[in-house]
């Protein structure tokens, strides 16, 4: 018992073992590099898309306008801003004046927009064209589809989109070329057939008989007429991007700019695409 209390007190009273002191860096040894620091990937953005190219470029102006040349002409009767609509007349050539601005768009060798003998309206030729609606298209919503109006039977003619068993065989070929020399004569010619269904016999169509309008030359007439309004207050200039024809429908994307102005001058974009139907139908809708 003596022998097991005196190892007690001689292991309670040993000192204990020191710990081992925690490793130290060498002194003789190279500093550590710093880990080099990575750079972030530098951001990649996507390139802009190429604007396309246009078709053809054109411009439009209020200085030369159907506004602008009826109010030269008109004296008390001028207008206070653009027409709404251009209504159908079948024209009298010795009394009605062509638009000048427009005279160059033609079908069957008469001019299509014509003022009436006092100028206090404008209106269309109703052997070709049924009324049109005049359509703000700065103004459309995306998709936003307007009805403008329609070539008739002999428009359709012009297109080369008449059917055969509807064509005008009653004039030879030589008598129109000499008889529709000038717009006065060709626009006396144009009445008799479109008032007269029965002056159309139904065989074949002389080629050229009636001259050739396309989609295009359509689309500019409407536009520089004002049919299209493509601006409100100075003019416009326009890109035709795109044009296409599928089952007789042809179809025009055009962007454009207008100046107007609020109180300061302003610059606007728009687009739109207009449609001629193998009905003759004219149709614009609202693009972005």
């Amino acid at each position: 018992m003596r022998k097991l209390l005196a190892l007690g007190l001689v292991l309670a009273c040993s000192p204990s073992k020191p710990s081992e002191p925690a490793p130290t860096a060498d002194p003789q040894a190279p500093p550590m590099k710093p880990e080099p620091e990575v750079e972030p990937a530098p951001e990649v953005k996507p390139e802009p898309k190429p604007e396309p190219a246009c078709v053809e470029t054109f411009s439009v102006d209020s200085d030369r306008s159907v506004l602008d040349e009826q109010r030269a002409h008109a004296g008390a009767k001028r207008w206070d801003d653009f027409a709404e609509r251009y209504r159908a007349e079948y024209v009298d050539p010795d009394s009605y004046h062509p638009v000048e601005v427009v005279a160059s768009h033609r079908i069957g060798g008469t001019p299509l927009l014509w003022f009436t003998p006092d100028y206090a309206d404008a209106v269309v030729n109703a052997a070709v064209l049924t009324e049109l609606k005049v359509v703000d298209a700065p103004r459309l919503s995306v998709d936003q589809r307007v009805e403008i109006g329609a070539l008739t039977e002999l428009g359709l003619a012009a297109r080369g989109a008449m059917p055969r068993a509807a064509s005008l065989g009653l004039f030879a070929e030589g008598f129109v070329a000499k008889t529709c020399s000038t717009p006065g004569t060709a626009a006396f010619w144009l009445r008799a057939l479109g008032k007269n269904s029965g002056a159309r016999r139904h065989d074949a169509l002389h080629p050229g008989l009636l001259g050739k309008i396309g989609g295009r030359e359509l689309a500019r007439f409407m536009i520089e007429a004002g049919v299209i309004q493509t601006y409100w207050h100075i003019g416009a200039s326009l890109c035709l991007r795109g044009e296409s024809e599928t089952a007789g429908t042809y179809r025009a994307e055009f962007s454009g700019e207008h100046e107007y102005f609020t109180n300061e001058k302003n610059r606007g974009g728009f687009g739109f695409v207009f449609e001629l139907g193998a009905d003759g139908k004219v149709a614009l809708v609202g693009a972005a």
